[in-house]
């Protein structure tokens, strides 16, 4: 391999890494985003906030912590369904001398939290 190749295959590399955590700080945040909009209607609509002129600073200031605790929340639980995948051997390994995941099994309680902490983490994949 020349290093020229060398340097495009690290290069793409690169990218499908990027390309991979872009996806899921996406999941992540809509996700977030979501669960914190629907906290707000029900408190809008149970009346908690009166509408007052302060109501939508109280709104903002809630949409924007409830949306970075959540997502706290929802990166800890990945974190930790993934270490339950793999004491519970339902992660496929390569056989390079840093082994990297290159399955997740179908009957992975929680494999899409798996999911998103491998696409959070995307060093943790195959090249």
């Amino acid at each position: 391999m020349t290093k020229h190749e060398s340097t495009g295959s690290r290069r793409e590399a690169t990218i499908k890494h990027r390309s991979l955590r872009l996806r899921g700080q996406t999941k992540l945040m809509s996700i977030s985003v979501l669960v914190a909009s629907a906290l707000a209607w029900i408190l809008s609509c149970t009346g908690i906030l009166n509408q007052s002129p302060r109501s939508s600073v109280a709104f903002a200031t809630f949409g924007a912590f409830t949306t970075l605790l959540i997502a706290r929340w929802i990166r800890r639980d990945a974190a930790v369904a993934i270490e339950f995948a793999r004491t519970h051997s339902y992660l496929g390994y390569d056989d390079g001398e840093l082994p990297k995941i290159i399955s997740i099994a179908r009957d992975c309680p929680r494999a899409w939290q798996v999911l998103l902490h491998v696409e959070l983490h995307a060093d943790l994949l195959c090249a």
